[in-house]
C-alpha cells in the first residue's frame, strides 16, 4: 500500500497560515495607528519580561521586551482585547512609560520562550545580576589607571569562591567607568583571552582572563543581555542595565563568531 508523507503539506499550511497572519497584522497596526515589529528579529531584555509574569503576559496576548529605566515598550497583537488593556492599564499605574507596538502571535511565542531564561536567573537567586553597587562606586574612586584594574582582575582570578564571576565582572565594569572607556573588549585568542578596554578611540589590552572564567563571564553576559545562551556560531545583539552607586549604567552588547570562540563587546 502507498504510503503517502502530509508533513510537508502540513508544514507549508502552517507557514501560509503564519503569512496571512503577518500580513494582517502590519495592515491592522496602520489602521490603529501602532509601528509593527517581528520580535523573532529583536533581543528580548530580561528586565522588561520581568514588569509582566509569563502566565498574565499569555493570556493577555502581549510582552514588554524592551525596558529603559520606566520606558518600557510592549508588543500586542489586538489593542481590542480587554485583558490587554488591563495589564497596560496596571503598568501605567505602576508609573511606566509605554511605547506600544503590534505584532503576530508566532513573535509573541518566540519572545514568551524567553522566560524560561528568567526562571533560571531566579532559580540561581539572581546569580546573573549578582553585581554590587556599593563595590563598583568603590572601586571607581581606586581605578587611576589601568594597571590598577588588571591587578584588581589578577587577584580575582585566583580566588576560588562563588562570587568569582561576579567580583570579575564588577570590577570589570568599576574600571570602565572609572577610566571612562567607550568600550569593553572581551576577545578570546589562541594563547588566552583577552580584556580590553577602547579609551579615546584607541583599544588598550588590560589583563588575560581564565578559559574557564572566560566560558562563565560569556554566559553571564549573554544571559543579562537577553542572548540565546546555546548560539555560538551566529552574532547576537543585546542591552542590560545595571547600578553603580546612584547611576543607571545602560550596556549595549554584541557577540561575534570567531576561530578561537565568540568574541564580546
Amino acid at each position: 500500500m502507498v504510503q503517502f508523507d502530509d508533513t510537508f503539506d502540513a508544514d507549508r499550511m502552517l507557514a501560509m497560515r503564519q503569512a496571512e497572519e503577518e500580513s494582517l497584522i502590519k495592515a491592522l497596526a496602520v489602521q490603529h495607528g501602532y509601528d509593527y515589529v517581528d520580535l523573532r528579529g529583536i533581543s528580548i531584555s530580561p528586565s522588561a519580561l520581568e514588569t509582566v509574569p509569563e502566565q498574565q503576559a499569555k493570556a493577555a496576548n502581549l510582552v514588554p521586551f524592551e525596558k529603559t529605566r520606566r520606558n518600557l515598550t510592549i508588543a500586542i497583537r489586538n489593542p481590542n482585547n480587554p485583558a490587554t488593556h488591563k495589564v497596560l492599564n496596571s503598568l501605567t499605574d505602576q508609573k511606566y512609560v509605554l511605547t506600544i507596538v503590534m505584532t503576530s502571535t508566532a513573535s509573541l511565542e518566540h519572545a514568551w520562550s524567553r522566560y524560561k531564561d528568567l526562571q533560571k536567573t531566579e532559580a540561581v537567586k539572581h546569580g546573573v545580576l549578582d553585581i554590587d553597587p556599593a563595590r563598583i562606586a568603590e572601586q571607581m574612586q581606586q581605578f587611576t589607571n589601568p594597571e590598577l584594574v588588571a591587578e584588581t582582575l589578577t587577584n580575582v582570578k585566583a580566588l576560588n569562591n562563588a562570587r568569582r564571576i561576579s567580583e570579575t565582572l564588577e570590577s570589570m565594569f568599576a574600571g570602565a567607568l572609572a577610566l571612562r572607556a567607550s568600550d569593553i573588549h572581551i576577545e578570546p585568542e589562541a594563547a588566552g583571552i583577552r580584556l580590553r578596554y577602547r579609551l579615546d578611540g584607541v583599544l588598550h589590552d588590560i589583563t588575560d582572563l581564565d578559559r574557564s572564567m572566560y566560558d562563565r563571564l560569556l554566559s553571564r553576559l549573554k544571559l543579562l543581555s537577553g542572548m540565546i545562551l546555546n548560539h555560538h556560531d551566529e552574532a547576537q545583539d543585546g542591552r542590560f542595565t545595571f547600578t553603580a552607586g546612584e547611576q543607571n549604567v545602560e550596556v549595549r552588547s554584541s557577540i561575534i563568531p570567531g576561530s578561537y570562540g565568540e568574541s564580546m563587546v
